[in-house]
Protein backbone atom coordinates (compact mmCIF):
# COMPACT_ATOMS: atom_id res chain seq x y z
CA UNK A 1 0.00 0.00 0.00
CA UNK A 2 2.77 2.44 0.95
CA UNK A 3 4.58 1.60 -2.28
CA UNK A 4 1.42 2.31 -4.29
CA UNK A 5 0.98 5.69 -2.63
CA UNK A 6 4.65 6.54 -3.20
CA UNK A 7 4.44 5.65 -6.90
CA UNK A 8 1.26 7.78 -7.24
CA UNK A 9 2.95 10.79 -5.64
CA UNK A 10 5.99 10.41 -7.88
CA UNK A 11 3.76 10.27 -10.97
CA UNK A 12 1.87 13.36 -9.88
CA UNK A 13 5.11 15.23 -9.27
CA UNK A 14 6.43 14.26 -12.69
CA UNK A 15 3.15 15.27 -14.35
CA UNK A 16 3.13 18.57 -12.50
CA UNK A 17 6.72 19.24 -13.50
CA UNK A 18 5.95 18.44 -17.11
CA UNK A 19 2.96 20.83 -17.08
CA UNK A 20 5.14 23.58 -15.59
CA UNK A 21 7.85 22.97 -18.16
CA UNK A 22 5.52 23.13 -21.17
CA UNK A 23 2.93 25.70 -20.04
CA UNK A 24 3.43 29.12 -21.64
CA UNK A 25 4.00 31.86 -19.10
CA UNK A 26 1.86 34.98 -19.64
CA UNK A 27 3.49 37.52 -21.94
CA UNK A 28 4.50 40.93 -20.72
CA UNK A 29 3.16 43.59 -23.09
CA UNK A 30 5.15 46.76 -23.73
CA UNK A 31 4.39 49.75 -25.98
CA UNK A 32 5.88 49.69 -29.45
CA UNK A 33 6.92 53.21 -30.42
CA UNK A 34 7.29 54.96 -32.73
CA UNK A 35 4.64 53.49 -35.02
CA UNK A 36 3.18 55.43 -37.92
CA UNK A 37 0.65 54.86 -40.68
CA UNK A 38 0.81 56.83 -43.93
CA UNK A 39 -1.59 58.30 -44.84
CA UNK A 40 -2.53 58.93 -41.23
CA UNK A 41 -6.20 58.92 -42.22
CA UNK A 42 -7.19 55.81 -44.15
CA UNK A 43 -10.22 56.17 -46.39
CA UNK A 44 -12.43 53.16 -45.84
CA UNK A 45 -14.60 54.06 -48.84
CA UNK A 46 -11.98 53.53 -51.55
CA UNK A 47 -8.87 51.45 -52.20
CA UNK A 48 -5.93 53.03 -50.36
CA UNK A 49 -2.23 52.16 -50.41
CA UNK A 50 -1.01 52.32 -46.83
CA UNK A 51 2.54 52.25 -45.46
CA UNK A 52 3.13 51.03 -41.90
CA UNK A 53 6.45 52.01 -40.31
CA UNK A 54 8.19 51.43 -36.99
CA UNK A 55 11.77 51.10 -35.75
CA UNK A 56 13.69 48.87 -33.38
CA UNK A 57 16.94 49.54 -31.53
CA UNK A 58 17.32 45.85 -30.73
CA UNK A 59 16.78 42.51 -32.39
CA UNK A 60 13.14 41.36 -32.46
CA UNK A 61 11.24 38.39 -33.79
CA UNK A 62 8.19 38.27 -36.09
CA UNK A 63 7.63 42.02 -36.58
CA UNK A 64 4.28 42.33 -38.33
CA UNK A 65 1.15 44.35 -38.96
CA UNK A 66 -2.13 42.88 -37.74
CA UNK A 67 -5.70 43.77 -38.70
CA UNK A 68 -8.67 43.51 -36.36
CA UNK A 69 -11.36 41.24 -37.80
CA UNK A 70 -15.11 41.71 -37.16
CA UNK A 71 -14.89 38.67 -34.86
CA UNK A 72 -12.66 40.67 -32.51
CA UNK A 73 -9.54 38.65 -33.30
CA UNK A 74 -6.27 40.05 -34.66
CA UNK A 75 -4.96 38.55 -37.91
CA UNK A 76 -1.57 39.00 -39.55
CA UNK A 77 -1.77 41.44 -42.47
CA UNK A 78 1.88 41.27 -43.48
CA UNK A 79 5.48 41.22 -42.28
CA UNK A 80 7.38 44.37 -41.36
CA UNK A 81 10.80 44.29 -43.03
CA UNK A 82 14.00 46.34 -43.16
CA UNK A 83 15.05 45.40 -46.69
CA UNK A 84 14.64 48.64 -48.61
CA UNK A 85 11.43 47.60 -50.40
CA UNK A 86 7.67 47.37 -49.85
CA UNK A 87 7.65 50.92 -48.54
CA UNK A 88 10.94 50.62 -46.62
CA UNK A 89 13.24 53.52 -47.54
CA UNK A 90 16.61 52.00 -46.69
CA UNK A 91 17.77 48.47 -45.90
CA UNK A 92 19.42 47.73 -42.58
CA UNK A 93 18.78 51.08 -40.88
CA UNK A 94 16.55 49.70 -38.11
CA UNK A 95 13.36 51.10 -39.65
CA UNK A 96 10.85 48.41 -40.62
CA UNK A 97 8.00 48.99 -43.08
CA UNK A 98 5.13 47.30 -44.83
CA UNK A 99 3.16 48.72 -47.76
CA UNK A 100 -0.27 47.27 -48.48
CA UNK A 101 -3.26 48.07 -50.67
CA UNK A 102 -6.27 48.20 -48.37
CA UNK A 103 -9.40 47.43 -50.34
CA UNK A 104 -12.54 49.53 -49.95
CA UNK A 105 -14.81 48.09 -47.30
CA UNK A 106 -12.01 46.10 -45.65
CA UNK A 107 -11.46 46.29 -41.88
CA UNK A 108 -9.35 49.36 -41.13
CA UNK A 109 -8.18 48.83 -37.58
CA UNK A 110 -4.50 47.91 -37.41
CA UNK A 111 -1.65 47.47 -34.97
CA UNK A 112 2.04 46.54 -35.17
CA UNK A 113 3.51 43.81 -32.99
CA UNK A 114 6.87 42.10 -32.46
CA UNK A 115 8.43 39.67 -29.98
CA UNK A 116 11.41 40.96 -28.05
CA UNK A 117 11.91 37.57 -26.43
CA UNK A 118 9.83 34.67 -25.20
CA UNK A 119 8.39 36.76 -22.37
CA UNK A 120 7.82 40.16 -23.96
CA UNK A 121 5.43 41.26 -26.70
CA UNK A 122 5.78 44.74 -28.18
CA UNK A 123 2.43 46.19 -29.28
CA UNK A 124 1.75 49.58 -30.88
CA UNK A 125 -1.38 51.60 -30.39
CA UNK A 126 -4.18 50.55 -32.74
CA UNK A 127 -4.99 52.66 -35.76
CA UNK A 128 -8.62 52.91 -36.85
CA UNK A 129 -9.95 55.14 -39.59
CA UNK A 130 -13.30 54.46 -41.20
CA UNK A 131 -15.50 57.19 -42.63
CA UNK A 132 -18.75 57.54 -40.72
CA UNK A 133 -21.73 59.79 -41.34
CA UNK A 134 -23.88 61.35 -38.67
CA UNK A 135 -25.91 64.38 -37.70
CA UNK A 136 -23.78 66.31 -35.23
CA UNK A 137 -25.72 66.73 -32.00
CA UNK A 138 -28.66 69.13 -32.32
CA UNK A 139 -26.92 71.43 -34.82
CA UNK A 140 -28.84 70.20 -37.87
CA UNK A 141 -25.51 69.61 -39.64
CA UNK A 142 -24.74 66.17 -41.07
CA UNK A 143 -21.14 65.33 -42.00
CA UNK A 144 -19.00 62.39 -43.06
CA UNK A 145 -15.62 62.08 -41.36
CA UNK A 146 -13.00 59.43 -40.51
CA UNK A 147 -13.90 57.41 -37.45
CA UNK A 148 -10.57 58.25 -35.79
CA UNK A 149 -11.62 61.87 -35.47
CA UNK A 150 -13.18 63.24 -32.29
CA UNK A 151 -16.24 65.43 -32.84
CA UNK A 152 -17.59 67.80 -30.19
CA UNK A 153 -20.08 70.67 -30.09
CA UNK A 154 -19.60 73.96 -28.24
CA UNK A 155 -22.47 76.24 -27.28
CA UNK A 156 -26.10 75.56 -26.39
CA UNK A 157 -28.91 75.26 -28.91
CA UNK A 158 -30.36 78.68 -28.02
CA UNK A 159 -27.06 80.52 -28.37
CA UNK A 160 -26.33 82.64 -31.43
CA UNK A 161 -22.88 81.16 -31.98
CA UNK A 162 -21.98 77.49 -31.84
CA UNK A 163 -19.01 75.51 -33.05
CA UNK A 164 -18.40 71.95 -34.16
CA UNK A 165 -14.82 70.82 -33.47
CA UNK A 166 -13.38 67.94 -35.50
CA UNK A 167 -9.97 66.86 -34.21
CA UNK A 168 -7.36 64.19 -34.77
CA UNK A 169 -4.12 64.35 -32.75
CA UNK A 170 -3.05 68.01 -33.03
CA UNK A 171 -5.08 68.74 -36.19
CA UNK A 172 -8.43 70.50 -36.10
CA UNK A 173 -11.32 71.60 -38.30
CA UNK A 174 -13.79 74.06 -36.79
CA UNK A 175 -17.25 74.67 -38.19
CA UNK A 176 -18.66 77.89 -36.77
CA UNK A 177 -22.45 78.28 -36.84
CA UNK A 178 -23.17 81.97 -36.43
CA UNK A 179 -26.54 83.76 -36.55
CA UNK A 180 -25.08 87.01 -37.84
CA UNK A 181 -26.87 87.54 -41.15
CA UNK A 182 -29.57 90.20 -40.70
CA UNK A 183 -31.86 88.81 -43.39
CA UNK A 184 -32.10 85.78 -45.65
CA UNK A 185 -29.18 86.13 -48.05
CA UNK A 186 -26.99 83.97 -50.22
CA UNK A 187 -23.31 83.93 -49.35
CA UNK A 188 -22.66 86.06 -52.45
CA UNK A 189 -25.09 88.75 -51.33
CA UNK A 190 -23.57 88.61 -47.87
CA UNK A 191 -20.03 88.94 -49.27
CA UNK A 192 -21.01 91.99 -51.35
CA UNK A 193 -21.94 93.83 -48.15
CA UNK A 194 -18.83 92.96 -46.13
CA UNK A 195 -15.78 95.10 -45.44
CA UNK A 196 -12.85 92.85 -46.35
CA UNK A 197 -9.22 93.34 -45.24
CA UNK A 198 -7.98 93.54 -48.84
CA UNK A 199 -8.32 96.14 -51.56
CA UNK A 200 -9.28 93.92 -54.48
CA UNK A 201 -12.83 92.64 -55.08
CA UNK A 202 -13.59 89.60 -52.96
CA UNK A 203 -14.12 87.61 -56.18
CA UNK A 204 -10.37 87.91 -56.80
CA UNK A 205 -9.61 86.37 -53.40
CA UNK A 206 -12.18 83.57 -53.17
CA UNK A 207 -13.64 80.87 -55.36
CA UNK A 208 -17.38 80.30 -55.56
CA UNK A 209 -18.20 76.61 -55.04
CA UNK A 210 -21.32 74.64 -54.06
CA UNK A 211 -21.73 72.97 -50.66
CA UNK A 212 -24.95 71.40 -49.34
CA UNK A 213 -26.78 72.75 -52.38
CA UNK A 214 -25.78 76.31 -51.51
CA UNK A 215 -23.19 78.65 -53.05
CA UNK A 216 -20.09 78.85 -50.86
CA UNK A 217 -16.90 80.91 -50.76
CA UNK A 218 -13.57 79.05 -50.70
CA UNK A 219 -10.72 81.15 -49.28
CA UNK A 220 -7.51 79.15 -49.70
CA UNK A 221 -5.32 81.65 -47.82
CA UNK A 222 -2.81 82.19 -50.61
CA UNK A 223 -2.65 78.53 -51.53
CA UNK A 224 -1.74 77.27 -48.04
CA UNK A 225 -3.23 74.14 -46.50
CA UNK A 226 -5.12 76.27 -43.98
CA UNK A 227 -8.36 77.40 -45.60
CA UNK A 228 -11.81 78.82 -44.90
CA UNK A 229 -15.10 77.91 -46.57
CA UNK A 230 -18.19 80.04 -45.87
CA UNK A 231 -21.80 79.02 -46.54
CA UNK A 232 -24.99 80.96 -45.81
CA UNK A 233 -28.51 79.64 -45.37
CA UNK A 234 -31.29 81.75 -43.95
CA UNK A 235 -29.76 84.00 -41.33
CA UNK A 236 -26.97 81.61 -40.41
CA UNK A 237 -23.36 81.79 -41.55
CA UNK A 238 -21.55 78.44 -41.57
CA UNK A 239 -17.76 78.80 -41.65
CA UNK A 240 -15.35 75.88 -41.94
CA UNK A 241 -11.74 76.53 -40.90
CA UNK A 242 -9.01 74.01 -41.64
CA UNK A 243 -6.48 74.68 -38.88
CA UNK A 244 -6.85 77.39 -36.30
CA UNK A 245 -3.38 78.91 -36.20
CA UNK A 246 -1.50 81.17 -38.58
CA UNK A 247 0.48 78.28 -40.06
CA UNK A 248 -0.33 74.84 -41.45
CA UNK A 249 0.86 72.70 -38.55
CA UNK A 250 -2.61 71.87 -37.22
CA UNK A 251 -4.42 71.79 -40.56
CA UNK A 252 -5.63 68.56 -42.16
CA UNK A 253 -4.52 67.59 -45.67
CA UNK A 254 -6.57 69.53 -48.20
CA UNK A 255 -8.26 66.45 -49.66
CA UNK A 256 -9.49 65.36 -46.21
CA UNK A 257 -10.76 68.86 -45.40
CA UNK A 258 -12.58 69.20 -48.72
CA UNK A 259 -14.19 65.79 -48.48
CA UNK A 260 -15.59 66.62 -45.05
CA UNK A 261 -16.90 69.96 -46.26
CA UNK A 262 -18.48 68.58 -49.45
CA UNK A 263 -20.20 65.86 -47.43
CA UNK A 264 -22.20 68.48 -45.53
CA UNK A 265 -26.00 68.47 -45.58
CA UNK A 266 -28.30 70.73 -43.60
CA UNK A 267 -31.53 69.57 -41.96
Amino acid sequence: MKRTILITLVCLAIAGGAWYAFAKPPLEVEALTPATVTPDLIDGLKDTTVTFTTSFSESVRSPQVQVLLPTGKWKKLGKLADKGKSGDQSAGDGTYSLQKLIKAGSPTTFRMVARRDRKTLLVSQSFRSEWVRETIGDTGVTLSYPGDMVVSVGGAQNEKFRAIHITFDDKEIVLGIDQVIPQNQSIIEWADNQTWPFNRPWQDEMEVITVAGQPALYDRSDGQTRAIIRIARGKILYMFENGTGMDNENAFPTDVFERIVYSMSLN
